[in-house]
């Protein structure tokens, strides 16, 4: 059977992954492939080999369809659709129906962000700290402090390569609110809220304030 596991909410998607992989893992041995490393030879020996340890096994590929167009990344699809393994797929994006029915019956989990981000993530302006403290507390109550620090993490990436005139994939019409919203910026603000980001992606990971996740998003809002 086929596990797809799609969606921009990449916290709780994770979340689920991990969920899934403990469950394989008390009866069956669990192989992890990323798509960006994925050839058919690989495919081939991990779907086709027998397993080594237990008396099944559970390949998890994650990214498959972050792969560029090509040749090749349509013959591992076809690859994983025609196998009798049990596959788990991740994707860190909502997938399209026209990808989803490459599969025959597939099991698929959604992960979607709420729309309560993303009217928090299109809020943040200089001069807009009240309205944008009240959305993130929201946010935070709906979705989870983590997902909002990551999401915010993506914004000001995206908004700082704007500011820099990269293009940032997406279509026009949101290229053209990240526009809007980076003329709001200076790039000093942008990089000195992406060097915070940072120490506060660091403090988490060594436990290393006191402050829990969302007061330090909300004193990042009010440091804009």
């Amino acid at each position: 059977m086929i596990t797809i596991l799609h969606g921009d909410n990449i916290v709780k998607s994770r979340q689920m992954l991990l969920s899934l992989r403990e469950q394989y893992q008390k009866t069956a041995e669990v192989i992890s492939l990323e798509g960006k490393q994925l050839d058919k030879r690989v495919l081939e020996e991990a779907l086709g080999n027998q397993a080594l340890f237990s008396s099944s096994k559970c390949v998890i590929i994650e990214k498959l369809f972050a792969l560029p167009k090509s040749k090749k990344k349509d013959e591992l699809i076809e690859m994983v659709a025609g196998s009798g393994a049990e596959i788990v797929l991740w994707e860190d994006k909502v997938l399209s129906v026209t990808q989803l029915k490459q599969f025959k019956n597939p099991k698929t989990l959604v992960c979607k962000t709420g729309a309560i981000v993303f009217q928090w993530l299109d809020s943040l302006a200089p001069k807009n700290v009240v309205l944008s403290s009240d959305l993130l507390e929201r946010a935070c109550q709906q979705e989870g402090a983590a997902l909002c620090f990551a999401m915010l993490i993506r914004q000001v990436r995206l908004l700082l390569q704007t500011k820099l005139g990269i293009v940032v994939p997406g279509a026009p019409f949101i290229q053209a609110k990240l526009r809007k919203q980076a003329q709001l910026f200076s790039e000093e603000q942008l990089f000195a809220l992406h060097e915070r980001l940072l120490e506060i992606d660091e403090e988490e990971k060594t436990s290393s304030s006191l402050l829990d996740l969302e007061k330090k998003l909300d004193l990042v809002l009010f440091s804009i």
